[in-house]
């Protein structure tokens, strides 16, 4: 890839764009729609801000693009479709002088784990057409900031998730993904618990599972494994009193100062900051 493309910014050539500003989720929805576009780009990068993370799906009508997931780089065609999730970094490169695409971008507190229910994982997914209909709704419900404007898109949203785990036809896990991930949900607070713990209580190669894993859910164990007790440690600071150092025990951390460091980390925000803004849900 030219070194050209790689550090110019995907410019806008023309289209529709409706966008919710970062600053205003409503904290009081679980799926959140953030934006709905049908554009055309310039060739040049794109790539959604670190502190603004969520779920995406982009579908290329026409051009050429590479979508990056982790360390590898896949072609995209017309007619493929890109999914990243808040948890994986949104990055791709537009690579013709007129690109058509559309996206649906959505945040708040459960949009990675509805799409992880529904099988929904980051990767490239091929001859899967763009809803041109749904977009274009999903367009004019981004325009209404009102309360009940934003709970039917709200609503919009989470149909469309729904239609994409149809449209993409994710084949179900294989079962020792499964397995791995219900270990995960109920050990997250064991500091032992890894790769190498869990594949020997499965009594499967640790690199086989690594890959399985991976290739999978698009996430690699240990960044599962964060990811949980990050949701889990949100959910305690937020609707529960309980000291920070206990909540990092419970989320599997031994040193509660490590805990907050990481925690502001991934998030932008302080323990006491996720806590305050619970409170301010909560009082909502």
């Amino acid at each position: 890839m030219p070194s050209t493309l790689q550090d110019a910014i995907a410019r806008r050539i023309r289209g529709v764009v409706a966008e919710r500003a970062p600053d205003a989720l409503p904290c009081w929805l679980p799926i959140c729609l953030r934006s709905a576009n049908h554009v055309h780009l310039a060739a040049g990068k794109f790539e959604m801000p670190k502190k603004h993370r969520m779920f995406m799906a982009a579908w290329l009508i026409s051009g050429k693009a590479t979508a990056a997931l982790g360390a590898r780089r896949l072609n995209m065609i017309p007619g493929d479709l890109a999914i990243f999730l808040p948890s994986t970094s949104s990055r791709f490169w537009i690579e013709e002088d007129d690109n058509e695409l559309c996206f649906i971008t959505a945040d708040g507190p459960m949009s990675d784990e509805l799409a992880l229910h529904l099988g929904i994982n980051t990767g490239v997914y091929n001859e899967v057409p763009a809803p041109m209909p749904r977009i274009y709704q999903l367009v004019e419900a981004v325009k209404d900031g009102s309360v009940a404007g934003q709970r039917k898109a709200s609503l919009m949203t989470i149909e469309a998730m729904y239609d994409l785990a149809d449209s993409i036809q994710q084949k179900p896990l294989d079962q020792v993904v499964r397995r791995s991930q219900q270990m995960i949900q109920q050990d997250f607070s064991d500091p032992e618990l890894s790769t190498e713990s869990i594949a020997a209580e499965l009594n499967y190669h640790r690199g086989s599972l690594s890959r399985i894993f991976h290739k999978q859910t698009g996430m690699t164990i240990i960044d599962y494994i964060m990811f949980i007790r990050l949701q889990q440690a949100k959910a305690l600071l937020q609707h529960t009193d309980e000291k920070v150092a206990w909540i990092a025990e419970k989320c599997g951390f031994r040193e509660s100062a490590y805990f907050c460091r990481w925690l502001r980390i991934k998030t932008g925000q302080t323990a006491r900051e996720l806590r305050h803004a619970g409170q301010g849900k909560n009082g909502d």
